[in-house]
């Protein structure tokens, strides 16, 4: 059996139970030099090319020693659950990791702490700055660069940390911590930031806990007591107020009206949890399954060649998936809150999915028809049914059209000309 000591993070941090395994040990190896170490990895792989091979000779290293009979501890900097060598031991042989001073720092916060080598950290990881975390194997200036960057999109800069290399260690804020001289073998220790009343950046779990202080029993009088109804036409307006921001390409406005749509999407998901009917992981949880299942050719057998190619499978494991095998059953699928324009598109592209053959050519015919007996109504929609078997969003194009209108009947007002916006439409 190989034991994992935790050293803590700071000289000093080591447990006594972590004190008493590596004084029973008979050979006891670290990865930077310690006092207390037969020897280290520092010294021993310096040829390594990467931190993944280095991981893997000192596996090893550690598992040759285990079987000549040697009592083994591993000795690392912070709580010693994160190494990715402890990984790597436990798919091979029996592991025992005595806990560092830095996961009793995460406990005497409220949770556990979260450990992880600087290396796996980038732009794709998440964090939940309410909980305590360790980032260990920081071992040159390039390495505390890419951390401390992806760490200030989830933390102010100035929040103080530790930072520590077992021997020594210094509080700093974090976005200095890419400015030390030397760095051997340094490990990040990052409180908890759990009042986010005092945060100056936040993330997803923040929005949460806002939203059900806002809702509790004591919070506000408003909030509280909202509905799925009383609060739909919201979702509404923020979403269109968010696609007005993407056709202005207004990215500040996008940020703004981008929240708005994800505080619709948690305020239902909090009502929801509240009354037992689904929660916020439910909704994560659905669209992933989707995206995954019907993205077959990323995730399956299936390769696309160009974009539709891929919506065809996409459509292709949609109609799998929910068992379509009549026009009715996607008719009624349309949401009745849609508008006009943005339904007819709908239906007309359904309808000629499953055979309907409504071709430009006969359209046009009503829609000359229509005109000529002024079955203006009928004439639109033919015109409307037009536009979307052309492969264009009536939707938008109408939007697009009438923006331009306005900007011509303007002008004309400016030059007194406002009669003449006929010949101009």
């Amino acid at each position: 059996m190989i034991t994992i000591v935790g050293m803590g993070i700071q000289q000093g941090d080591v447990t006594a139970r972590g004190k008493k395994a590596i004084k029973e040990a008979s050979y006891v190896f670290s990865r930077a030099k310690m006092r207390t170490a037969t020897e280290c990895a520092s010294e021993l792989f310096a040829s390594a090319s990467s931190y993944e091979e280095m991981d893997s000779l000192i596996a090893d290293h550690l598992l040759k020693k285990e079987q000549s009979g040697e009592k083994v501890v591993f000795a690392v900097v912070g709580d010693g659950f994160g190494d990715n060598v402890g990984r790597i031991l436990e798919q091979k042989t029996q592991v025992t990791v005595v806990a560092g001073v830095a996961e009793n720092r995460g406990r005497a916060q409220g949770s556990s702490l979260i450990s992880m080598s600087a290396y796996d950290v980038n732009e794709h990881t998440y964090f939940d700055t309410a909980v305590p975390h360790v980032f260990y194997d920081i071992d040159g200036k390039a390495v505390a660069c890419d951390l401390k960057l992806c760490l200030l999109d989830y933390y102010d800069g100035e929040t103080q940390v530790t930072l520590s290399d077992g021997k020594e260690s210094k509080t700093l804020p974090l976005y200095e911590i890419d400015r030390e001289k030397k760095y051997k073998l340094a490990s990040l220790f990052i409180p908890a930031q759990a009042d986010f009343t005092k945060k100056k950046r936040f993330e997803i779990n923040d929005l949460m806990r806002v939203m059900r202080r806002l809702t509790a029993p004591d919070g506000c009088p408003w909030d509280k007591v909202q509905t799925h109804e009383s609060i739909r036409e919201n979702m509404l307006e923020e979403a269109y107020e968010a696609v007005d921001a993407i056709d202005k390409k207004d990215i500040d406005n996008m940020i703004e009206e981008m929240g708005d749509v994800l505080l619709q999407v948690v305020f239902h998901c909090d009502m929801a949890q509240r009354e037992g009917e689904y929660n916020f992981n439910d909704v994560i949880s659905g669209v992933c399954e989707k995206l995954v299942s019907r993205h077959t050719h990323i995730f399956g057998e299936n390769k696309a060649n160009d974009e539709a190619e891929a919506l065809g499978f996409w459509e292709k494991a949609k109609a799998k998936e929910k068992h379509y095998a009549l026009l009715k059953e996607q008719i009624d699928r349309i949401p009745d809150t849609f508008p006009a324009l943005l339904a007819s598109e709908k239906f007309i592209k359904k309808a000629n999915k499953y055979g309907a053959n409504v071709t430009a050519e006969v359209l046009k015919e009503k829609v000359a028809k229509a005109l000529e007996n002024n079955e203006l109504v009928s004439a639109l929609t033919a015109v409307v049914f037009l536009v979307a078997i052309s492969g264009k969003s009536p939707e938008i194009e109408l939007n697009k059209t009438l923006k331009e209108i306005e900007r011509k009947a303007v002008k004309l007002e400016e030059g007194n000309e406002l009669n003449k916006l006929s010949d101009n439409i």
